[in-house]
């Protein structure tokens, strides 16, 4: 029984160790060949745009605490934009205005000898992924600028 509880343990902490992106977070264009740097572009146009078209809406809420000897306790302060997710749909409906669907797949991140040293610069040519494909993804990236690395670029 302990055998069991203790690989069950080992199994679901390394599998948090397999990073990736998820269905519908990375965009490139069907069957059209363009380098990162337009479409970068596209992606900055379209933040922008659903930017302007739906600004924030800050909500802050509070939890109250208690006091205990003239000290609060326990109280919270947090604050979110409610127009969020809207302004999300709005930004992938622009991307796809402009010709590019989702990926269907999770792609695992590439290892670092997985990449050439050249591979991610702005003269690369975007591919829609494929079996096999992962994604060059930077700490701080948003998934949508992941670029995808196919199997016959890998080293």
């Amino acid at each position: 029984m302990n055998k069991i509880l203790i690989i069950s343990i080992i199994g679901i902490s390394l599998a948090g160790c397999t990073s990736y992106i998820p269905p519908g977070t990375n965009y490139s264009k069907n069957d059209i060949l363009q380098t990162k740097e337009k479409r970068d572009a596209d992606i900055f146009d379209c933040r922008i745009q659903a930017t302007n078209a739906v600004p924030a809406n800050t909500v802050v809420t509070t939890t109250p605490g208690y006091i205990y000897n003239g000290s609060g306790y326990g109280s919270t302060v947090t604050s979110t934009d409610a127009n969020s997710p809207l302004r999300d749909n709005f930004f992938y409906r622009c991307l796809g205005d402009k010709g590019y669907s989702p990926n269907v797949t999770k792609l695992p991140y590439c290892k670092k000898k997985q990449v050439p040293s050249d591979y991610n610069n702005n003269n690369k040519i975007m591919y829609k992924p494929k079996s096999g494909s992962c994604a060059v993804f930077k700490p701080g990236q948003a998934f949508v600028d992941a670029v995808i690395l196919r199997p016959e670029d890998q080293l």
